[in-house]
């Protein structure tokens, strides 16, 4: 049995034919509206966390601002153990 498919000739089509797809004005605009979207994003989260980091005096454990401990009574001195 004869494969009719054979017999017909591809289709030619010129390159510009051929693309899936065109790159246009609109799809930089796209790229570059989201670029500048995250930009802003990204600048937003920065000023908010520079606004919610707690200051260096108000960190835990930062030896500069502990207050030493009190000297504490001398202990009574104990015999050497023999």
């Amino acid at each position: 049995m004869p494969d009719d498919n054979r017999r017909e000739k591809p289709e030619v089509l010129s390159p510009e034919e051929a693309r899936q797809g065109r790159w246009g004005w609109q799809v930089l605009m796209v790229l570059v509206v989201g670029l500048l979207l995250a930009m802003g994003v990204w600048w937003g989260v920065e000023i908010y966390g520079e606004n919610i980091a707690p200051t260096p005096e108000a960190e835990v454990g930062n030896p500069s601002t502990t207050p030493a401990p009190a000297p504490s009574q001398p202990a009574p001195a104990t015999p050497p153990a023999n």
